[in-house]
């Protein structure tokens, strides 16, 4: 399956998927409808940066009140992990950990304005947490060999010497 014809559903514009999905869903009888899979997505790319493969796991709890996920983004290492949980109370409050590890800061480049031509490796840990359309990010990225552009003032900045720390 492309995942491509997901981002039609996908509510951010600023986030383009791509890659070939395969996997298993698995459904427990016992504790109707607890669902389970395993999923990978190969050639995976995000905001058309080649990231290598998406490994994902999704899991419901024995009370089957919660989805979880756990991911891990790598091609010769890993470059990012994730754990995630998603609420069946209505609540729609989502609690998810996100660690970073030399990931391509170019797939930020369509999330902060005004610069554009982001690059470097991002490294840190980051926590989202609260309703899907207004959560809030904590923690901290730190990003090396930094290299953006600003289009307003047409003008090109990089940094291989120092870290740019980014605090949420």
């Amino acid at each position: 399956f492309k995942i491509s014809h997901l981002n039609s559903f996908v509510s951010n514009p600023n986030i383009l998927l791509d890659g070939f999905l395969n996997g298993d869903i698995r459904l427990n009888k016992s504790i109707f409808p607890m669902f389970s899979g395993d999923f990978e997505v190969n050639e995976f790319y995000l905001n058309n940066v080649d990231l290598g493969s998406l490994k994902l796991n999704s899991f419901s709890n024995q009370s089957n009140d919660s989805l979880y996920a756990n991911g891990v983004i790598y091609d010769d290492m890993e470059t990012m992990t994730f754990k995630s949980k998603y609420p069946f109370d209505g609540s729609r409050k989502i609690s998810t950990d996100i660690s970073f590890m030399n990931f391509p800061a170019e797939v930020l480049d369509s999330f902060i304005a005004p610069i554009s031509n982001l690059r470097g490796d991002a490294n840190g840990n980051l926590q989202l947490t609260g309703i899907v359309d207004d959560y809030k990010i904590f923690g901290a990225t730190q990003i090396d060999n930094i290299d953006f552009k600003i289009p307003y003032l047409n003008t090109r900045y990089l940094n291989h010497t120092d870290d740019l720390t980014v605090f949420f």
